[in-house]
């Protein structure tokens, strides 16, 4: 096996193998085995990301838990307990902001250079199958089983969920999948004019901009697709499928009538494609699949050029940059900054009352109340006046505190019942809309 070590930085091929609950490591230029692998990791099939070059996390596949490596070590750094199981995970391209999707449709959000759990929201009305940040931009784009995908600006997340706006809504919806989406991926290129493509149970590869309503384009395929990327200079898009095969959509081409329809199709895996993506180089595609094989296609020419072979199901594969630690250690050495530590993520456990009132409140009881009132009037109008003040007027100031804690207690009460109400409301709506998707994919399984 080669030394990893031997090189500062460098693009690997991270391979999860379920059964085995490890992440095997290959170079992605020449497909060799290193000496790097990750154990423990009974991780999510969808989810593994890289950190500042130097950590690798994942979710748990059973328990509500995230898994923390460092290049370097084999076994976790930290296993992190959060509030829910996860499907998915992805983090932004600053790696400031780590973002994981449930199966009960809502997203958690991160800090994640001091693991500061901060807020989460229901996105999706079914699990949540796959979360991707656009390039450079603080818009998060989330695909679930309910067939939708959608933008979300975190500025807009993190105001509603701190109470100085109402509930946060998304930059953009697309609906026009109508089976689960299964794959999802941004262009590297960010603002208004950033595509996004989604693979879907329906067949079909989508790709939208973000400033716009309907699909840009929309193909459709032999085979359910279970995941897609797109080629770095986003001319591309590969979608994986559960036959087997690779499909290439071209997005150029329009005057030779190729654009917006599978252009090849690269075979040679004998169980369901479980993730494609493309190495930095742009030139190399890799696939993973069920029958335990990694293949390296050149892009150009559609043949495959390497091949891994696993003796159990690859159910994600993922090409990331490494910063090995002793090459780290050597630019630290000459002055560079070196990659900032990871600290565990937080799990959320809200007290009582604190996402009401969004700060910390220290009730006096009734008896104190009145001591600290009587104690402030009689600073105010001076020893003797205070006493006078006291018997004067304690009857009426006492009749008035009564009435504005009875007041106080009845808008409580219907505060309550306002919440109540809203909580019914909402439980009907998302059961609705529930049976409505079940009704709509179950037609579309027939036809």
């Amino acid at each position: 096996m080669s030394d990893p070590t031997a090189k500062a930085s460098c693009e690997v091929i991270a391979a999860l193998c379920e059964e085995e609950e490890a992440i095997a490591v290959y170079s992605a230029s020449t497909g060799a085995a290193q000496a790097q692998v990750f154990r423990g990791s009974a991780s999510a099939r969808t989810a593994l990301v890289s950190l500042h070059d130097r950590y690798l996390l994942a979710p748990h596949r059973t328990k509500p838990a995230i898994t923390v490596w460092e290049w370097g070590r084999e076994t976790p750094a930290h296993t992190c307990y959060v509030a829910e199981r996860l499907t998915c995970l992805c983090a932004d391209s600053t790696g400031a902001y780590v973002v994981g999707g449930s199966p009960s449709g809502s997203l958690y959000l991160w800090l994640a250079e001091t693991g500061e759990f901060l807020c989460s929201w229901r996105a999706h009305y079914r699990p949540v199958t796959r979360v991707a940040f656009l390039q450079g931009e603080l818009v998060l784009v989330t695909a679930a089983e309910d067939a939708l995908v959608h933008a979300w600006s975190l500025a807009d997340v993190l105001c509603a969920r701190s109470g100085v706006s109402g509930d946060a809504e998304p930059l953009a919806t697309w609906s026009e999948h109508s089976l689960p989406v299964t794959g999802l991926c941004c262009s590297r290129a960010g603002g208004a004019g950033s595509l996004v493509a989604s693979s879907s149970l329906d067949h079909t590869c989508r790709v939208w901009r973000l400033g716009r309503a309907k699909a840009l384009c929309a193909v459709s395929c032999p085979s359910p697709l279970l995941c897609c990327c797109l080629d770095g200079q986003e001319q591309r898009v590969y979608a994986g499928g559960r036959c087997g095969s690779v499909f290439e959509v071209s997005l150029t081409g329009a005057g030779a009538g190729e654009a917006g329809r599978v252009t090849r199709t690269l075979r040679g895996h004998a169980g369901a494609v479980t993730s494609v993506g493309c190495c930095a180089d742009g030139g190399t595609l890799v696939s993973s699949s069920e029958d335990g094989s990694v293949f390296l296609w050149n892009r150009s020419s559609g043949e495959r050029v390497r091949a891994i072979e696993r003796d159990h199901p690859v159910r994600f594969a993922d090409v990331v940059q490494v910063r090995w630690p002793r090459a780290e250690a050597a630019v630290g050495a000459r002055g560079a900054q070196p990659a900032p530590t990871l600290r565990p993520l937080k799990k959320y456990k809200p007290a009582p009352g604190e996402q009401e009132c969004g700060v910390g409140v220290t009730a006096l009881p009734d008896g104190e109340v009145d001591r600290v009132l009587g104690a402030l009037r009689g600073g105010a109008a001076g020893g003797g006046s205070a006493r006078e003040a006291e018997a004067a007027g304690g009857d009426g100031q006492a009749e008035e505190l009564a009435a504005m804690r009875e007041e106080l207690r009845a808008a409580k009460e219907e505060l309550g019942r306002v919440r109540e109400e809203h909580g019914r409301t909402k439980d009907k709506l998302s059961e609705a809309q529930g049976k409505l998707l079940d009704f709509l994919q179950s037609k579309n399984a027939l036809v």
